[in-house]
């Protein structure tokens, strides 16, 4: 079975994946995107984080940790595949190589704005192409 991981297109949802290095936490999440309680914007992190924190914790969001579990999920490569040739992966997928290579793990979400149970799920299944954090351990992006 494949399972799409990254960006997934569609009418009613955008991908959302955050790539980390230290724990998934609330005050890690706020922190990355840059957001103090007194900027107006606050709610809309504490949401988000809560957001992640409540999905990282499902059992069908589970965090990709190698650059091999992504290239078999992409289907480069088959899952039972002993000795891969990830070279057509790093090829179309530089980015996501890199940030395995320097100790990131990679974790999708899918909300979809037709079945939002949140205004969050809302918010991110209208946003496209955006990075909510850049620092040196998360890293987090909206697209299509």
């Amino acid at each position: 079975m494949k399972l799409r991981t990254g960006f997934v297109s569609n009418s009613s949802s955008s991908s959302f994946v955050i790539w980390y290095k230290d724990d998934l936490t609330k005050e890690n999440l706020i922190k990355a995107m840059g957001v103090d309680k007194n900027n107006p914007l606050y709610f809309f992190a504490d949401d988000l984080s809560d957001y992640v924190i409540t999905e990282s914790k499902s059992s069908y969001n589970k965090p990709i940790d190698t650059f091999e579990e992504l290239a078999k999920d992409y289907g480069f490569i088959d899952y039972d595949d002993k000795n891969p040739d990830l070279t057509e992966a790093i090829e179309e997928l530089p980015d996501e190589y890199n940030r395995f290579k320097k100790g990131f793990k990679m974790l999708s979400l899918c909300p979809s704005y037709n079945e939002a149970d949140s205004a969050i799920e809302y918010y991110l299944g209208n946003m496209n192409d955006k990075v909510l954090a850049d620092t040196d351990t998360i890293y987090m992006e909206v697209g299509e």
